[in-house]
């Protein structure tokens, strides 16, 4: 089952200007998209200001 989350759980808003221009950082979100997806791998977030709004998944949680 897949699931697909809101863009409020990445806490990025989706531009279509960034989605073309992945470097730009100009818009509606403070980095650029590239950037935004890096840090989301890294630390499970958009954006390091963020991370006391998000947790790990609880152990029975996570998709096997």
């Amino acid at each position: 089952m897949r699931f697909q989350l809101s863009a409020r759980f990445f806490f990025w808003q989706k531009d279509f200007y960034q989605e073309e221009h992945i470097d730009d950082d100009e818009g509606p979100n403070s980095i650029s998209l590239r950037q935004a997806k890096v840090n989301f791998k890294s630390f499970g977030v958009t954006e390091r200001e963020f991370l006391h709004f998000v947790r790990l998944p609880e152990k029975d949680k996570i998709g096997e």
